[in-house]
C-alpha cells in the first residue's frame, strides 16, 4: 500500500482546498488579524480626550484624526490592494499591511505633534486598506464554496469583537498607563 503524499494528506478528499485542520487556522488567523485591524481603528476615538489634552489639540485636528486622515487613504488604497491581491498574493500582503497598520499604530504613541499622530493614522488606513481585500482573497482561493460563508463570517466576527476590545482594553489601558501605552500595546500586539 502507498503512503499517501503530505500534500494529499493537507487536503480535503483531492479537492486542492486544505484540510479541516488548516481550514481553521487559517480562519483564526483572520479572525486575529480583522479584530486587532478593528483596535487599531477605534482606539483614538475612547483616548481622544487624553490625546487631545497631551497634545494641544483643536476639535479641527481631532476631527481631521479621527475621520479624514483615516477615510481618505483607506478608500483611495482599498481598490488597488484588492487588484494586487486577485494578481498576486494574498497571504504577503495582508503579513505586510498588518504589519505596517502594526508598526503605525505603535509609532502613534510616540507621536509628540498633531502632524506626527496625523501621519501615522495615514499609515494605519494605508495598511488597514489591504486587509479586507486581501482577507476575502484568502478565503476565496482556501476554502470551499460550501464553508465560504462561515469563512466570511468568521473574518467579519473580528470586527465587533476588536470594536468591543479597542474600547474596553484601550480606556482600560489609558486610565492605567495613558494613551501612549495603548497605541504601543495595541501596535505591538499587532505585529505578533
Amino acid at each position: 500500500m502507498a503512503k499517501p503524499n503530505s500534500i494529499a494528506q493537507e487536503t480535503e478528499s483531492g479537492s486542492g482546498y486544505p484540510s479541516n485542520r488548516r481550514r481553521f487556522l487559517l480562519l483564526v488567523s483572520l479572525f486575529l488579524i480583522s479584530a486587532f485591524a478593528q483596535i487599531d481603528r477605534v482606539l483614538p476615538f475612547i483616548l481622544l480626550e487624553s490625546i487631545k489634552a497631551d497634545l494641544s489639540l483643536s476639535d479641527t485636528q481631532v476631527g481631521l484624526l479621527t475621520g479624514v486622515a483615516f477615510a481618505v487613504c483607506y478608500a483611495l488604497l482599498s481598490l488597488p490592494f484588492a487588484y494586487l491581491s486577485d494578481r498576486g498574493s494574498p497571504r504577503a500582503i495582508l503579513v505586510l499591511c498588518t504589519l505596517v497598520w502594526s508598526v503605525m499604530t505603535a509609532m502613534g504613541g510616540l507621536a509628540a505633534s498633531f502632524m506626527l499622530l496625523a501621519m501615522t493614522r495615514f499609515g494605519v488606513a494605508i495598511g488597514e486598506a489591504g486587509a479586507v481585500p486581501s482577507g476575502h482573497a484568502l478565503i476565496a482561493r482556501k476554502v470551499s464554496p460550501m464553508h465560504r460563508g462561515v469563512a466570511i463570517g468568521v473574518f467579519s466576527l473580528g470586527m465587533p469583537i476588536g470594536t468591543m476590545a479597542g474600547f474596553g482594553l484601550g480606556g482600560a489601558i489609558n486610565d492605567m498607563f495613558g494613551w501612549r501605552a495603548a497605541l504601543m500595546g495595541a501596535g505591538m500586539m499587532g505585529c505578533l
